[in-house]
């Protein structure tokens, strides 16, 4: 059976620190996080970007994950940007229904621009 866990509240530095380790598990957790509490918007645009890009295809969900989530919380994002890099993610195939449902995160919740 499936426990839902609610991300834990990570320190940016703490976040940073954990993405340079080679642990895919804490690597997706501090991504997770990011969707889910406030941090600076450009530092979590970059860090998202970067990480739906990765050759891991969990860190890569993760990204994606999390995007939809800071979607939902903060509403404020390059949706341009955003669906470009949606377009380009190495594991596009395999993550297809993880993309879709942030393009409809994107068209629900995103402040139009």
């Amino acid at each position: 059976m499936l426990e839902y866990k609610q991300p834990e509240n990570l320190p940016p530095q703490k976040i940073i620190d954990i993405l340079e380790t080679e642990n895919i598990n804490d690597i997706c957790n501090a991504i997770i996080s990011i969707g889910f509490y406030e941090y600076e918007k450009k530092w979590t645009e970059d860090i998202l970007l970067k990480n739906n890009n990765s050759d891991n295809l969990d860190i890569a969900s993760a990204a994606i994950t999390s995007l939809g989530h800071a979607i939902r919380t903060h509403r404020d994002i390059d949706t341009k940007k955003w669906l470009k890099a949606l377009d380009s993610i190495p594991f596009r195939l395999q993550l297809q229904g993880i993309i879709q449902d942030v393009i409809d995160d994107i068209s629900i919740y995103a402040k139009p621009q």
